[in-house]
């Protein structure tokens, strides 16, 4: 897609503009052709046909992508008239680039012929309610900002076919570029009419108000008052707590700050905002004549899965969904409420999930999320949070990543898709060839970024950074096989033979495998997974995995995968009940991030216990 990108004459950060466009159609399929940084709404005469549209940006960071929407349905023969409202953001964080120019570009296509586009005269104009956010910030982590809009109601109707924009100025062509604009890789996204909330509850003048569960939900409101009253709009997730090691900070999600107008007016803020409630401070002076709010979310079903044969297998099993699908948006996020990276070890935790339990048009976004890990690599190294600025290099996430367990593997076992293999085959050797072997036949500790391999306490890092590099060899070994790539095959097999031998030589003991005075249920489990853990050897395992609880919910999912693997799945359903029971018990309709309230109230690497529900034997 080639087109002239048009913005407003003045260009800022955090800018919303109007653009409008009128053009005939006498009938015929007709496709519209969009890109923009950062997010857009689309109206064709005067109805919203998309909300939130524009990915973030992606597939690398030169690069972007456009919408394709088939229009038809909405038009009408003779003259129609689109209208965009883009919001640039011009920030970063876990999940997006700055491309540094503002913009829409658009083509509108019956067939071959181009019904109009942004090289004709588009009108455009800098919409004058929305202003520059308001203190405290949002965090950082993620892009967008506080939506801040002053009440005017002339601009009420400015996005229908009979408004008057005779007035309004032509848009300019910017001098940027975007680089190789892909074609959108995933559905749009799905949003539905106002609602209104299960309940409301007043207090002073706050009203909370109550979501059927958690959700991605835009407030609206109608209200009766005098000018200039400010009213706060935020969820009862706008404050969100770090994560295990982190917990002593706070980070501040978006809101919305809404100042009236005179008389009777309605508003519905044109993002997303996450929670379970939504909470709006009202002036005394206003009167609130009714509050509601628009859903939206990743376009996508839930497939028939399970019957839980009691209520907590129910609600563990609708918690763990919910979580899953909340966490799915441009990319699939961590939590949406904190940073939405796309932290590639959490991927493989809903890798198996998204097959289990949703459709098929849940799998595009698997695949995207690989294309980014694999073209946004830093030279050889395989990152994590991309798309984003702030990539990170946690080697033991990627190396999950790129092993039998991982998101690539569980992608192509499920789809067959020898395409992804043949892209994803020469970076993953390239990224294990980082790693050093020492004198013992171990691998050196590669840092990367982040030396990690789950939060908290007994961790046995090299046991788990060698079983899980073990992992990522036979992952990588298969798909060379699969192929016929035969060079790749003597390196990969003489390193695997030398850890597997390494590791039992050095690591395993009377009581399962360790490396000192540590005795951990990750890395026993990891090396059980790897299948370097002999048959002969489960039952000590098995006892670690039994009496050890010190892993987040994200390893966790491993080890009970290994219980599993052992054959042993009444132990593996009875280790999720004691784990899992305090994340059902409690009030919030998704899973937080550690089995103690630590961090978000959810999070994606949490719902991994599906999969033992999921489970036929049990």
């Amino acid at each position: 897609m080639k087109y002239p990108i048009l913005w407003d004459q003045q260009a800022f950060k955090n800018q919303w503009v109007c653009f409008r466009k009128k053009f005939v159609c006498n009938g015929g399929e007709v496709i519209l052709q969009a890109a923009v940084d950062s997010k857009y709404v689309l109206y064709v005469n005067g109805e919203m046909v998309v909300f939130d549209g524009g990915l973030n940006r992606g597939p690398d960071a030169s690069s972007g992508y456009y919408d394709e929407v088939d229009i038809t349905s909405y038009l009408r023969t003779g003259e129609n008239t689109l209208a965009f409202l883009v919001w640039y953001w011009g920030n970063e964080g876990r999940c997006n680039y700055d491309s540094g120019v503002p913009g829409l570009s658009f083509a509108v296509l019956q067939g071959a012929l181009i019904l109009c586009s942004s090289s004709d005269d588009v009108k455009c104009c800098t919409h004058p309610c929305y202003g520059q956010s308001l203190p405290p910030l949002p965090s950082y982590l993620y892009g967008g900002d506080n939506i801040t809009y002053y009440a005017n109601s002339a601009w009420a109707d400015w996005y229908k076919a009979d408004y008057d924009d005779s007035a309004w100025p032509v848009a300019v062509v910017q001098k940027g570029s975007w680089g190789n604009l892909e074609k959108r890789p995933i559905p749009q996204f799905y949003f539905t009419q106002v609602r209104p909330y299960e309940h409301v509850a007043q207090d002073g003048e706050y009203y909370i108000c109550d979501l059927p569960k958690a959700a991605h939900v835009s407030p609206y409101l109608k209200v009766v008052g005098p000018e200039n009253q400010r009213i706060d709009i935020r969820t009862d997730r706008y404050e969100v707590h770090g994560g295990p090691g982190d917990s002593h900070h706070t980070y501040n999600s978006q809101r919305v700050d809404y100042f009236t107008t005179q008389g009777e007016q309605e508003f519905l803020a044109l993002y997303w905002y996450f929670g379970e409630k939504v909470i709006y401070h009202v002036p005394a002076d206003v009167q609130v004549l009714e509050l509601g709010y628009m859903e939206s979310g990743y376009d996508c079903g839930v497939i028939p899965h399970y019957n839980g044969k009691d209520a907590f297998e129910q609600k563990l099993m609708e918690k763990c969904i919910n979580t899953l699908r909340v966490c799915m948006r441009d990319n699939f996020m961590d939590c949406p409420d904190r940073e939405r990276g796309q932290w590639i070890g959490d991927v493989s935790v809903q890798a198996p999930q998204v097959f289990a339990v949703l459709d098929e048009r849940a799998v595009p976004l698997m695949k995207k999320a690989i294309y980014d890990f694999i073209r946004m690599r830093r030279g050889a190294a395989l990152c994590g949070n991309v798309p984003g600025v702030c990539t990170s290099e946690l080697p033991s996430q990627s190396l999950v990543s790129i092993g039998k367990y991982g998101m690539i593997a569980e992608y192509f076992r499920h789809t067959g898709d020898r395409e992804i293999l043949s892209f994803c085959l020469e970076p993953m050797v390239d990224y294990v060839k980082l790693w050093e072997m020492d004198d013992q036949g171990l691998v050196v500790p590669r840092h990367g970024d982040w030396y990690w391999f789950d939060h908290l306490d007994n961790i046995d890092a090299p046991v788990l950074e060698n079983c899980i590099y073990y992992c990522a060899l036979d992952f990588i070994c298969e798909t060379a096989q699969l192929l016929g790539r035969q060079e790749h095959m003597a390196f990969l097999t003489q390193r695997m033979a030398t850890i597997k031998q390494a590791v039992r030589t050095h690591f395993l003991q009377e009581d399962g495998y360790r490396s000192g005075e540590a005795l951990d249920e990750r890395a026993n489990a990891w090396a059980m997974r790897s299948g370097i853990a002999q048959p002969e050897e489960y039952e000590r395992i098995r006892k670690v995995l039994m009496s050890q609880y010190y892993c987040t919910p994200y390893m966790e999912y491993f080890v009970l995968k290994a219980l599993m693997d052992m054959g042993f799945y009444q132990d593996a359903y009875a280790r999720m009940v004691k784990r899992y029971t305090p994340l059902v018990e409690n009030e919030n309709s998704t899973l937080w991030e550690d089995f103690d309230i630590l961090g978000t109230h959810n999070h994606a690497w949490s719902g991994g216990a599906m999969m033992v529900l999921c489970q036929d034997s049990l």
